[in-house]
């Protein structure tokens, strides 16, 4: 059998190589297939609140805006929040991913390096970046189907740069889609959508917007929806704060505050922040301890436990280290530092759902209609903001379930008489129902005959 050669270029191997390099086309499709929409555009708000805290660290964001504005032809979001150096947009910024020696910004929520473009070409096939930092200005414009045809070159051609003092009032970023995708140009133009966007908005960033930051979305401000829980004489919130750092690249601390708050069966739950960003919550399902145990450990969510908050909070200065997926809008149940968490909030939420059985059980037993004696320390109790109140370690208090005076039993009479019989009962006693009837005939033959 005769075997014949071709003549191969030299390799690196002994018979060369093979060509394995990502396309762009299948790459764009990648990152974008698993994100949708809206948490896509969050993404992005993300950025801009990560540059308020490169501004401000932790101080109070008050003047620090975030505007976005969209239609069915367009998407632009600015804010002013300290817009990027040139230096980092030119080696750092529009990378796919986070390079080693990136400079981080503490506490952010960003943590792979691809939030940004994933959501830009969520949005369409042609988008700007302008920035003005306090000693640069760039400008890029890309057309994502131009710039896919070329698989050798992943750079972005820059429109304008400038290396000098910028005027102060100028600092920020503006990102424009003004050629959108047909299927999300029908969202943006949808009113539905644009409440759902400000419902998510207002609870990603609650914390952010209690610190003073302005979002706003077509004009209109998100209002900001402050983590509160109701304290009073006999009634406090639970604390645990736990640090994670032996081994670990920078420290994660995680605080649990658990209570209850006003009756809400859509906002009650778990809420799990990570570097003060939501990623879950209110959660009512196992991933946060309901049902633990077939139940019995902690019972399923019901309403009857309307009143019940835990909050837990993520904090590091290494956003990958905290336990959150890359699209931010779930937990990552393999992390250490979850599986080291969820048995405390379950342990800490316990002697709360205690409290909320023992009034569910308290209520229909009292007299009169009386305020039963647990639900009084609800009434005598005031909703007070989560970062006011005390931070050292503590145990949910609330009064224990004590002796109640049931009322007596009581049952029912039913029968029936002619309706013409009835009416004249009515006139003869004075009275408009059958009800009426029945209880002061019943009265009568009482006192007659008893």
């Amino acid at each position: 059998m005769l075997v014949t050669t071709t003549e191969q270029e030299p390799g690196p191997g002994a018979a060369g190589e093979v060509e394995a390099g990502p396309t762009k086309q299948f790459f764009v499709s990648m990152i974008t297939r698993d994100i949708a929409l809206q948490p896509a555009i969050v993404d992005l708000v993300d950025n801009s609140v990560d540059g308020a805290r490169r501004v401000r660290g932790q101080e109070r964001l008050d003047g620090l805006t975030v505007a976005l504005n969209f239609d069915g032809t367009h998407f632009r979001i600015k804010d002013n929040c300290g817009g990027i150096p040139l230096d980092t947009a030119r080696l750092y910024a529009f990378k796919f991913g986070r390079p080693d020696g990136a400079p981080g910004v503490d506490h952010s929520v960003g943590q792979f390096g691809i939030g940004m473009k994933r959501a830009l070409f969520k949005l369409g096939t042609a988008f700007s970046v302008d920035s003005t930092a306090a000693e640069s200005y760039f400008s890029l414009r890309v057309n994502v189907l131009d710039w896919q045809r070329d698989n050798e070159n992943w750079n972005f051609p820059l429109a304008a740069a400038n290396e000098a003092v910028q005027d102060e009032a100028a600092i920020g970023t503006t990102l424009v889609v003004d050629v959108l995708h047909p299927e999300v140009a029908e969202d943006l133009s949808l009113d539905t959508f644009t409440t759902s966007l400000v419902a998510d908005l207002r609870a990603k960033h609650r914390l952010s917007l209690d610190r003073g930051l302005t979002i706003t979305v077509n004009g209109a401000p998100v209002e900001p929806w402050p983590v509160t829980l109701l304290v009073g004489p006999q009634l406090s919130p639970g604390r645990r704060t736990k640090t994670y750092a032996a081994g670990w690249p920078a420290p994660v601390i995680t605080q649990i505050v658990v209570g209850v708050a006003d009756s809400a069966p859509a906002e009650a739950g778990w809420y799990v922040f990570c570097n003060n960003r939501l990623v879950v919550g209110p959660d009512q399902t196992n991933l946060t301890g309901w049902g633990e145990g077939r139940g019995r450990t902690i019972p399923r969510f019901h309403t009857q436990f309307a009143r019940f908050r835990g909050y837990v909070f993520f904090d590091s200065d290494r956003a990958a280290l905290l336990p959150m997926t890359t699209t931010k809008v779930g937990v990552d149940t393999t992390s250490a530092v979850w599986r080291s968490t969820r048995p405390q909030m379950i342990q800490m939420a316990r002697p709360v759902i205690d409290f909320l059985n023992a009034i569910d059980w308290e209520n229909p037993q009292t007299l009169d209609d009386d305020t039963g004696q647990i639900e009084s320390a609800l009434t005598s109790s005031t909703l007070e903001q989560v970062d006011i109140l005390p931070t050292t370690d503590a145990d949910f208090l609330a009064p224990k379930r004590g002796a109640i005076t049931p009322p007596p039993a009581t049952s029912s009479i039913q029968y029936r008489r002619l309706v013409s019989d009835i009416d004249q009962a009515k006139e003869l006693l004075g009275v408009s129902t059958n009800t009426e009837v029945g209880n002061l005939t019943f009265e009568y033959f009482l006192d007659a005959e008893g």
